[in-house]
């Protein structure tokens, strides 16, 4: 395998590098049945993983015939936050080939990157949770540029 003039990659993290979606979604329906929204069908939310887990439960609301209320969406998407941070790393898995294909891009000098739509509080313990850390020159989250 050759990498003529390639010198460098940068990867999204969720749906590329990781299989986040089942994490993300059971801290949907963990958020929805502690604020007592009914629940979304995953189908229905999962497009939403796209732009972020703020617009997956906003969605979710949305279905319920609540999204315009701000301080309830607000408050769950905070309770959503803490409950995601401490279970992120339940069922999300690297998808199958990433090391490989990680180990190989490293061996033929290629500096890596990752620039994801989420927060850095998250994704750094998720990288380094899955042990890739170490192939990247830089990681840069939603919160990482004003």
């Amino acid at each position: 395998m050759t990498f003529s003039g390639i010198t460098a990659a940068v990867f999204d993290l969720d749906g590329t590098l990781i299989d986040s979606a089942p994490d993300l979604l059971d801290g949907i329906a963990a958020t929805l049945e502690k604020f007592n929204v009914s629940a979304a069908p995953p189908e229905d939310i999962l497009p939403g993983i796209a732009i972020g887990s703020d617009n997956m439960l906003m969605s979710a609301f949305e279905i319920a015939g609540i999204g315009d209320q701000d301080e309830l969406f607000d408050e769950a998407f905070a309770w959503f936050l803490d409950y995601y941070a401490e279970n992120s790393l339940v069922k999300t898995d690297l998808f199958p080939g990433i090391r490989e294909t990680l180990d190989t891009l490293q061996k033929n000098g290629i500096k890596m990157a990752v620039c994801t739509n989420k927060r850095m509080s998250l994704t750094m313990p998720i990288i380094d949770g899955l042990g890739i850390g170490g192939y990247f020159e830089t990681v840069t989250g939603r919160d990482s540029y004003a």
